[in-house]
């Protein structure tokens, strides 16, 4: 056998343990995404650069936008979220997400909001 009988119950512990983890993290972003997408206000805004990053060989695309929010005032926001190649090209519109109380914490939206819970949730199944 590979695994004595201890040892199998230690790896089932962690595969358990890992797929309750991804499940939380899953059901919380996948919670807040939803939340934001129904509630947040929505603005049009436009690329204004791409910020290039590399790390460990590999470069990602980092999208800067404008927008202005509901009581007028101008924002520039850098995206937490990058890609290789650029997802969006400077000039593009798009569509942001706001809250007015936060309107420095802006998302793009579009697919990229769904990541992680969809990652996570997928982990989740596997594990299990």
């Amino acid at each position: 056998m590979f695994f004595k009988h201890g040892k199998r119950r230690t790896v089932a512990g962690l595969m358990m343990g890992a797929a309750v983890l991804c499940l939380i993290i899953a059901a919380i972003s996948g919670g807040y995404f939803l939340w934001l997408s129904t509630y947040a206000a929505r603005a049009r805004s436009h690329i204004v650069q791409n910020v290039e990053s590399s790390e460990h060989g590999n470069t990602f695309y980092f999208p800067v936008f404008t927008y202005r929010d509901a009581a007028g005032h101008d924002h520039k926001i850098s995206s937490k979220t990058g890609s290789a190649p650029p997802e969006h090209q400077v000039g593009d519109t798009i569509e942001v997400l706001y809250f007015p109380a936060s309107p420095g914490n802006a998302h793009i939206n579009d697919s990229s909001l769904w990541v992680l819970p969809l990652i996570t949730g997928l982990l989740a199944i596997l594990y299990f």
